[in-house]
């Protein structure tokens, strides 16, 4: 049982979770100086919209095969957009 969410773990960290890093990495790179030219409300208006589009997201995917916390941790963490294609490209319950 271990093993198997070691492996699923594993799995999800380098198919999904180092190719997000490593886009964050390089759009943060490029985006650093647009960032800092950004004015201070401009980013208090889109944090609040990334949580709310993170929240939608994992309303989408709460009956699905994870529960409605990973899907907003997904989203919240990686990106919302990341998270949408976490929920539609996983499958339902087995016992559905």
């Amino acid at each position: 049982m271990v093993q198997a969410i070691f492996a699923a773990l594993l799995k999800f960290v380098l198919f999904l979770g180092l190719p997000a890093i490593a886009l964050w990495f390089v759009l943060t790179s490029l985006t650093a100086p647009l960032a800092a030219a950004m004015p201070v409300y401009l980013k208090l208006v889109l944090t609040p919209g990334w949580f709310v589009v993170s929240f939608f997201t994992a309303l989408l995917g709460w009956k699905k095969r994870f529960s409605f916390w990973t899907y907003f941790l997904i989203s919240l963490v990686l990106s919302p957009l990341v998270g949408i294609m976490v929920v539609i490209f996983t499958n339902r319950n087995a016992d559905e």
